[in-house]
């Protein structure tokens, strides 16, 4: 499995995240024999590893970020989704983006035998200051004004 570069929480350095293609990985360098937590981020790929190989995506490197405040982190999927996570609450929000908006996904939207593997959001950071949230999915770019409250209106 492939883990991209670390991210450095901006608040403190003292956390880092790191992403592999199944699991985003949170580690606390006081205590760095195993991670703090771990979020699923493909879980319900897991079965399909070999057939992923094959195609070419479990070579695809998403990037992960941290907000601003470290209350969140965010990573990009397919299917045009991109999964935050409280870090403080373990809440998941899956979301979509579209052209005009971002919008709650709706159901299990990472089904493996209807997935369209060429949908991925690999790049994705946010602020410094937490509220701005930027998206590249495929050859689109998105940009969003974010709060905790705003996400907690997605779920």
């Amino acid at each position: 499995i492939v883990v991209l570069p670390a991210k450095w929480s901006p608040k403190g350095g003292k956390m880092i995240l790191t992403r592999d293609f199944l699991t985003l990985k949170l580690w606390d360098i006081t205590m760095p024999k195993e991670p703090v937590h771990i979020y699923k981020v493909h879980d319900q790929l897991k079965d399909q590893l070999a057939y992923l190989f094959e195609i070419d995506c479990i070579f695809d490197k998403f990037q992960c970020a941290f907000s601003g405040d470290d209350k969140f982190i965010i990573t990009g999927s397919y299917q045009n989704l991109f999964q935050i996570w409280n870090t403080q609450t373990n809440q998941h929000y899956c979301l979509e983006t579209t052209q005009f908006t971002q919008k709650k996904a709706k159901g299990n939207i990472l089904n493996p035998p209807e997935m369209d593997f060429n949908k991925k959001g690999l790049f994705v950071d946010w602020n410094s200051t937490g509220d701005l949230l930027s998206v590249c999915h495929t050859s689109s770019f998105y940009l969003y004004s974010v709060t905790s409250e705003n996400i907690n209106e997605k779920n």
